[in-house]
């Protein structure tokens, strides 16, 4: 990792810490970057505080990386961000089996290349065993859709009003 160490050696550590990643556009406007130059910047930055913590101990990290509003963005934007992910799982899968961490990715899978979902399989596959933490990537994830999912779940299963408390 670059630039030196992000923690001190007696943090007293949670178990896990979420990331939304945001801003990576505006820093690619500031520096006269095009926005994909943002998003990767953005990206390379979460994989080196991701894997600091989880090599600190933390042993939960989740990034909202891609929001379902996300989809509201111009074509060209999303293609390059599928494209980014895509990449990212394939080139960087490396670096955290050889840090040990468990990829996982939540969220919809409507609306994702087949492509991208093999490299998710992948990933989760080839890193399911690897036990010093747990890189959470929030794919296409929003919280309407996670509550109308379990609705629906809810109902598909037959439970009764009655039955759902708080």
């Amino acid at each position: 990792m670059s630039g030196g160490r992000i923690m001190s050696e007696d943090a007293n550590l949670p178990r896990h810490i979420g990331f939304i990643v945001d801003g990576n556009r505006r820093w690619a406007k500031q520096h006269g970057l095009p926005t994909y130059e943002g998003h990767l910047a953005g990206y390379n930055a979460l994989k080196d505080v991701a894997l600091e913590v989880l090599h600190r101990g933390v042993k939960y990290a989740s990034a909202y990386v891609f929001s379902t509003e996300n989809w509201k963005r111009s074509e060209e934007e999303v293609r390059h961000l599928m494209k980014l992910l895509l990449n990212i799982l394939k080139a960087d899968l490396p670096i955290f089996i050889e840090n040990e961490v468990r990829l996982r990715v939540v969220g919809s899978r409507e609306g994702l290349s087949d492509q991208l979902i093999k490299a998710i399989d992948e990933a989760e596959e080839k890193t399911a065993d690897l036990k010093s933490g747990e890189l959470v990537l929030c794919l296409n994830y929003g919280g309407h859709l996670e509550i109308a999912d379990a609705v629906k779940k809810i109902v598909q299963s037959g439970v009764s009003a009655e039955e759902i408390t708080p």
